[in-house]
């Protein structure tokens, strides 16, 4: 049975980024709905997307914990499910809003909207990045077949791709082709089999290990 196994070390780290930056955004947009009323203000909020946690800080008029737990069970309709929403407020100091808000809206508008546009690129570029590297892995998809349609003493096809480094890193990438045979290949099956992949793979920087039954490649 032919088996492909495609290595991308930051694949997972891709798309962990991307869950990150669309938590963040709907956590902002979440709090500026739901807590940004007109007798209180969100002075402060702390956004934890590995620990799922919402940390607000608000002024003004006191909100209800009725109110409040009204807000946390519509969290899950915001895409923010499982998400701990922590509430913050100021007991027994009167603050004029209305004044606050007027000093301060139009500012935080602008970073807000800001701050908003930047995570929509960086969520663009973490997808594009997404994008390539699930094409990198296309690439490898139908090779192992075809290898053991060429020879069928093939039993497992391993592909993998790692950063070339040379006392530095040299800026390119190597493929390293591991092959499981039924039985010894030929020197020349050998040499055939690299110079098939390079041409397949359109690339020099091929290194080929070969195994035969149970013991390791080399």
């Amino acid at each position: 049975m032919t088996e492909l196994l495609t290595v991308v070390p930051s694949l997972y780290l891709a798309y962990q980024l991307v869950a990150e930056e669309i938590f963040k955004a709907r956590a902002t947009q979440f709090v500026q709905s739901e807590l940004e009323q007109q007798q209180s203000h969100v002075v402060s909020t702390r956004i934890d997307p590995k620990a799922g946690r919402i940390e607000v800080s608000l002024v003004g008029e006191v909100v209800p914990q009725g109110k409040l737990a009204g807000i946390i069970a519509r969290l899950p309709g915001a895409g923010l499910a499982d998400t701990e929403l922590m509430v913050y407020q100021t007991v027994g100091q009167h603050i004029d809003v209305a004044n606050l808000k007027n000093s301060l809206l139009g500012d935080l508008y602008k970073d807000s909207q800001a701050a908003l546009a930047q995570r929509d690129k960086s969520i663009e570029r973490l997808r594009g990045e997404i994008g390539a590297l699930q094409g990198e892995q296309q690439r490898f998809h139908d090779i192992p077949a075809e290898l053991q349609a060429l020879y069928p003493q093939i039993r497992e096809v391993l592909l993998a791709e790692a950063p070339d480094w040379h006392g530095d890193w040299t800026g390119r990438n190597t493929v390293m082709p591991s092959l499981r045979v039924a039985k010894p290949l030929r020197k020349a099956d050998r040499a055939r089999i690299e110079q098939w992949l390079r041409a397949r793979l359109k690339t020099d920087a091929i290194s080929l290990m070969v195994a035969t039954g149970s013991t390791q490649p080399r």
